[in-house]
C-alpha cells in the first residue's frame, strides 16, 4: 500500500516538473518518460498484487467446540428442570403420607383416651360395689336382731328396677352397670323384678344414640341384632324392635339373648 501511495505522488508530481522546466533536450523528454513509465508499471504490479492477495476465510471448524458446550449446557438446563419437579413429586407424596400418618396417630390416640376413661369408671363403680356390700354387711346382723311384729302381713311385691349398662365385651358380659345414667358410658337399660334377670334395650336419648351410631360394631352388634346394624351412616335415632334378656352372673350381666333393634 505505501508502495502504492508513493508511485501515485511520483506520477503526479512529474506534470509540473515538465512544465517548471523548458524542455530543450529529447534527451531528458526521454528521461521522464522513462521515470513516468517505470513509476505507473511499478504502481500497477502493486495494486495487482494487493488484488491478487488471498481472502482469508473462516474456518468452519473453529465452531465446532462452540457448539459443543452449547449443547452440553442445553442438556445440563434440562436435566436440572427435570430433577426439579422429580423433588417436588417427591416432597409432595411425602407430605401426603405425613398427613395420613398424623391422621391414625391422633384417632388412635383418641380411642386411648376413651378407653382410660371407661377404664377408670369400670374401676370407679367397683370400688362403690365392694363398699355397698361392705356396709350391707354391716348392717345385716342389726336386721335380724328386730323382733317381728307379725307373720301374717302379707309381703308386697318388690317393684322392678332399672339398671343402666354400658356396652357389652366380647364375652356377652356388659362392662359396667350403674343404678343411674351415665352420660357418655350408659347405653342400655336393664328392668329387673328379682334382681338376677331382666330385659334390656337401648336408652331411648338422642345423646346415647349418637353416641352410640358412632362406633355401632363395638356399641351395639354385640347386644343386638337387626337388618344392616352394622352401617350407621347417615342415621340419627335407634329403634328397639325387641327387648333383650340378661342374667346377673357375680357382678356383671351376661347378655343370654339379644335385643332386635333398627335405624332411622
Amino acid at each position: 500500500m505505501k508502495k502504492i501511495l508513493f508511485a501515485l505522488l511520483v506520477a503526479a508530481s512529474l506534470p509540473f516538473a515538465a512544465w517548471s522546466q523548458a524542455p530543450t533536450d529529447s534527451s531528458v523528454m526521454q528521461a521522464i518518460d522513462s521515470t513516468e513509465n517505470k513509476a505507473i508499471t511499478n504502481m500497477n504490479e502493486d495494486v495487482s498484487a494487493e488484488i491478487a492477495k488471498p481472502t482469508v476465510q473462516p474456518d468452519d471448524k473453529s465452531n465446532l467446540p462452540i457448539l459443543a458446550a452449547s449443547a452440553a449446557l442445553l442438556i445440563a438446563l434440562l436435566a436440572i428442570i427435570y430433577a426439579h419437579f422429580v423433588k417436588r413429586d417427591a416432597i409432595k407424596k411425602q407430605t401426603e403420607k405425613d398427613h395420613e400418618f398424623e391422621a391414625f396417630k391422633t384417632a388412635l390416640q383418641k380411642r386411648n383416651e376413651e378407653f382410660d376413661q371407661q377404664l377408670r369408671l369400670a374401676e370407679a363403680r367397683i370400688a362403690a360395689l365392694e363398699d355397698a356390700k361392705d356396709r350391707a354387711t354391716r348392717v345385716a346382723p342389726q336386721q335380724m336382731s328386730v323382733p317381728r311384729t307379725t307373720s301374717a302381713q302379707p309381703q308386697k311385691a318388690a317393684a322392678p328396677s332399672k339398671v343402666f349398662l354400658s356396652r357389652p365385651d366380647d364375652s356377652g358380659y356388659f362392662m359396667a352397670a350403674s343404678t343411674h345414667m351415665e352420660p357418655g358410658n350408659s347405653i342400655f337399660v336393664l328392668t329387673t323384678a328379682d334382681g338376677n334377670t331382666g330385659t334390656f334395650e337401648v336408652i331411648s336419648d338422642a345423646g346415647v344414640h349418637q353416641l352410640a351410631l358412632m362406633m355401632p360394631t363395638e356399641n351395639l352388634t354385640r347386644a343386638c341384632t337387626g337388618r344392616d346394624i352394622q352401617i350407621s351412616a347417615g342415621k340419627t335415632r335407634i329403634v328397639t324392635d325387641a327387648p333383650g334378656r340378661a342374667v346377673k352372673e357375680g357382678r356383671q350381666w351376661k347378655i343370654t339373648t339379644q335385643a332386635t333393634i333398627h335405624y332411622e
